[in-house]
């Protein structure tokens, strides 16, 4: 799925498909409510976008831009997922009208991962940790093709977990980096992070060693 990663890309991407959306929904049977979500999502993209390129923006005004480019982009794979990629009514000239990729009429069967992924914390701002993560060999951070994205377990605990197994809260991350912002009362104590790929069949591989970092 071809989502734009800049936010001229995002921005012109997320409004012509959603135009083209909202004027076919009844041809293409997709309920109001769900272009209406996704609406709500880029108005305050694109709301966070014109505070972040303010010449008075301050660092916070960046991530929540970032925050809300992220649930943008989310909203959207989802969106495109149930409502697009499998719908009869949505031939390849339209894909086309959409900026969707022409679909492979081949399946290539993916399997189940088996490395995990290298990843690294870098500290942002106070109470925020970026997740940067990516191929094992590679020097991009594109996730391997047939994947969905990363899951990272993590927690901030008082002591080093035994496994992954301890670590009981979870994302799938779909980019990197992925960005975490943690409670005021958790700053300086100690996060944890675990990661594994997961393919677009919902299996996981083998997760990273644990690594961990202090809450800025």
């Amino acid at each position: 799925m071809a989502i734009p990663r800049t936010d001229d890309g995002l921005r012109a991407f997320a409004a012509n498909l959603l135009s083209l959306c909202d004027t076919n929904k009844t041809v293409w049977n997709i309920t109001p409510e769900a272009i209406t979500n996704v609406q709500t999502l880029n108005t305050a993209y694109y709301t966070a976008l014109q505070v972040s390129e303010s010449p008075n923006r301050r660092k916070a005004d960046t991530v929540a831009k970032n925050e809300a480019k992220d649930a943008l982009t989310d909203g959207l794979r989802v969106f495109i997922g149930k409502y697009l990629d499998y719908n009869d009514s949505i031939t390849d000239p339209i894909r086309e009208s959409l900026g969707l990729p022409i679909k492979d009429k081949t399946l290539t069967p993916v399997a189940r991962p088996s490395a995990s992924p290298v990843f690294y914390i870098k500290i942002q701002a106070a109470r925020i940790l970026e997740i940067h993560f990516k191929p094992e060999g590679e020097k991009g951070s594109a996730r391997p093709k047939g994947y969905s994205g990363a899951v990272i377990r993590y927690g901030v605990l008082e002591s080093q977990p035994a496994s992954e197994n301890d670590l009981l809260l979870s994302i799938l991350a779909t980019r990197s980096p992925h960005v975490f912002e943690f409670a005021s009362e958790e700053r300086d104590k100690k996060a944890y992070f675990a990661i594994a790929w997961q393919n677009q069949k919902g299996e996981m591989g083998p997760f990273s060693e644990i690594q961990t970092e202090n809450v800025p």
